[in-house]
């Protein structure tokens, strides 16, 4: 996997529990907007990396007919999401 960290706009599930799902999100790829729907969660985690909580989810999709496993990543301080490799 390539590490990007690309800001991405993201659509969730936030469970009453606290746990939180991935749904589907976007980004831009120079003017093409690129959309990708959430289709396996494999693992999530709870990582601190520089001082900031980070939620990390490893997930699965296809993505122009070829299977991909990539990384999303979500800081709860400052509500962002990030494609982080893929």
């Amino acid at each position: 996997m390539k590490v990007i960290n690309k800001r991405v706009d993201m659509i969730a599930i936030f469970y009453k529990n606290g746990n939180i799902r991935p749904y589907k999100f976007k980004f831009y790829e120079g003017d093409n907007e690129v959309k990708i729907t959430v289709d396996t969660l494999q693992f999530s985690d709870k990582i601190k990396r520089v001082g900031e909580v980070v939620l990390t989810y490893r997930c699965q999709s296809t993505i122009h007919n070829i299977l991909r496993i990539y990384e999303l990543h979500y800081i709860p301080q400052k509500l962002e999401w990030y494609l982080y490799k893929i």
